[in-house]
Parts: C-alpha cells; structure tokens; sequence
C-alpha cells in the first residue's frame, strides 16, 4: 500500500512526487520506488509521496468519452497516471543537486553521464538544462531504437521532448510529456512502449496494461492502484 497527501491548491494542472529520505552517506532513498520494489518502507509511517489535482481544471471525468473531447477538456485518468509515474521516479532530481536512479541513466546530449562513480556530474546537467538530455537504460533503448529524448528547457528533466514525440513517424501514445494536462488535451493517454521501457529500467516489473474502460473502477478514490490517500488541505 502506498500512501499519499493528496491536495488541490489552484496551482497549475496536477504535480506529484515521492518522498526521499537522506542517507548519512550521501546517497538518498526513493520511498515510492524502493518500497514498491523492495517491500521496504524508508520512512515508516510518513506518508510516500504527494499528489496536487487542481481541481478548477475543466477535466473529462468520463474514461468512457469520446477519445476527441469538446472544449479543450483534459482527461482526468491520463492527469492522474502522468503524475503518479513521476512519484513512481520518472523523474530527475539532478537540477537540485542530487541524483535519482532516473539520473543514473541520463546523458547529455553529447554523451556525458549525469552520474559517474556515484558523483553528479553538475556541469552536465546544466547542459541538459539547455540543451536537452538523453535516457540510455536498455530497455528504453530498445523500446525506441536509440538514446531517449528528454526534455531540457522545461527546467525539470522529467519528460519525454515534446519534440521528438511529436514526429508523424512516431506513436503519439506518450503519456509523459511535458507539462502535464497540455498534452493530454482532447484525449485519453496511456504508457507507450518507450515509457514501458523507462519503467523497467528503474527495476520495476510490468504487468499489461489495462484497458481504459477499466481506469473509472482502478482511479476511484485512488483504492484501486492500492493507494491509501489520506487528504489535507493546504493552507
């Protein structure tokens, strides 16, 4: 069971992440991905991670709609999903110091690893800042056939480019792009098969993916993607 803060404060479309405990070494431990993976619950009763819906959004609440939503709807279930695979650690910490097992895998686009001997290579990670970056774990690699695009100038390193995944010769399946519910406009999303990839490379094992008509019945009250959220507001 994982537990979240699940809050709306106005801000923005939906953001999330997972909480991090801070090890004397140096290193740090994703509480999310280590607890779903190892069964190890890094910081005890404290809740996992946080999700923010903001709720003033004009969300299709329908998982059955139309896959051409009217009015520049977004769809709540692909928001939600989005933004829990960002607290399941497809996300970089690098900007702020620190590495992630995302991190691990990310190169610059010339080459240069974030991370090298355990030691955050900043001089790299503020290239990907401008320039953009590369994931280059195997599975992903696979799944695309080379280095991921990631994206660099939305300041945060935790999305597929918008670019390279708006090609006519690539699936536009991509639940994770940036920023949010703009890419989710007008339809349903779900992980493509380079998403699938990412996942694997951050150890996770994947089961099929379900069907969308299926997400009303696993997103209610968040119980059945196992999450116990417990709600506060904030002030």
């Amino acid at each position: 069971t994982l537990q979240f803060d699940v809050i709306s404060d106005g801000m923005g479309v939906a953001s999330a992440g997972q909480a991090l405990v801070f090890n004397p070494d140096g290193t740090n431990t994703e509480v999310v991905r280590t607890k779903v993976i190892t069964g190890n619950d890094a910081n005890g009763a404290e809740s996992d991670g946080m999700i923010n819906i903001n709720l003033g959004v004009n969300f299709q609440y329908d998982p059955n709609a139309a896959v051409d939503f009217a009015n520049g709807q977004i769809d709540l279930f692909s928001v939600i999903d989005h933004e829990v695979t960002h607290a399941l650690g497809f996300q970089s910490f690098a900007p702020s110091g620190f590495s992630s097992k995302f991190d691990t895998f990310l190169t610059t686009t010339g080459g240069t690893p974030f991370v090298s001997g355990g030691v955050l290579n900043a001089t790299a990670v503020q290239d990907a800042l401008a320039n953009g970056a590369f994931f280059v774990g195997a599975n992903a690699v696979t799944a695309y056939g080379g280095s991921v695009p990631i994206s660099g100038p939305d300041g945060l390193l935790n999305h597929l480019d918008t670019v390279a995944f708006s090609s006519p010769t690539v699936p536009q399946n991509a639940l994770m792009l940036c920023c949010g519910g703009l890419n989710v406009q007008f339809e349903p999303r779900d992980y493509n098969a380079t998403e699938v990839g990412i996942l694997a490379d951050l150890g996770y094992t994947l089961a099929p993916i379900p069907e969308p008509s299926t997400y009303a019945l696993m997103l209610a009250g968040l119980a059945g993607l196992g999450f116990a959220a417990k709600r506060r507001t904030k002030s």
